[in-house]
């Protein structure tokens, strides 16, 4: 089971089975809030912090919630360079109309480093769930997706829903903001989908159903 809390500018993810597991931590200041939810809801003893990705609106939280919680922070190698330095980083926007959000979104979040090195070996059993850790590149250098035997995925920024952050159209299927690499993100979402995400729980809106999605482009005949 999949429960989400949908904060300001993001979304946080509590997945349920022998254990729990938080995936993401929200922005910088939204640690109070994200355990009266957890607080809420009656679910089983948290073992981990799971991060998709290490952007101030996904790991904004996690120093802090590690302290109150006591739980490990796990997160990609390729991004915890952003961790160790507390920033985003370059944003490079994936359309002209998201340029502005560069100098609206959170940049900055307490610096912090990692407690475990997430990547596709990891057994998600370790955290006392079924299923498996897929990497899916291309928003960030260490995005990571985990996907479930129901089909249902928590895929961070692969793919947004609507419009504002998800308050519009949250179902719509949207490409994010910001992604570092076009190539590597689509190449990653296919990669998802044929690994069986039929749903997929992402950082802004959502979920979105994977029969929605628009087929991959048409490869370019060689000139």
């Amino acid at each position: 089971m999949i429960h989400t809390l949908r904060l300001p500018m993001s979304n946080v993810h509590l997945a349920v089975g022998q254990r729990s597991v938080l995936f993401d931590t929200g922005s910088p200041r939204d640690a109070d809030r994200i355990l009266r939810w957890l607080a809420g809801l009656g679910a089983p003893p948290i073992s981990a912090i799971l991060l998709t990705h290490a952007h101030a609106d996904h790991a904004g939280s996690a120093a802090a919630l590690r302290k109150a919680l006591g739980m490990p922070i796990a997160l990609a190698p390729a991004d915890w360079q952003m961790t160790a330095q507390g920033h985003n980083g370059q944003l490079r926007v994936a359309r002209l109309s998201a340029l502005p959000l560069k100098f609206m979104v959170p940049q900055g979040f307490p610096a912090f480093t990692p407690d475990i090195a997430l990547g596709p070996d990891t057994p998600l059993a370790d955290f006392g769930l079924t299923g498996q850790i897929i990497a899916t590149p291309g928003h960030t250098p260490g995005s990571i997706s985990a996907l479930f035997p129901n089909g249902d995925a928590i895929a961070g920024d692969v793919l947004m829903g609507g419009f504002l952050g998800g308050a519009v159209r949250p179902h719509r299927p949207r490409t994010h903001y910001f992604v570092a690499d076009a190539t590597r993100n689509r190449a990653s979402l296919d990669a998802l989908l044929q690994s069986g995400a039929q749903r997929l729980h992402v950082g802004h809106g959502g979920p979105l159903q994977t029969a929605h999605l628009p087929p991959p482009p048409t490869p370019k005949a060689p000139q």
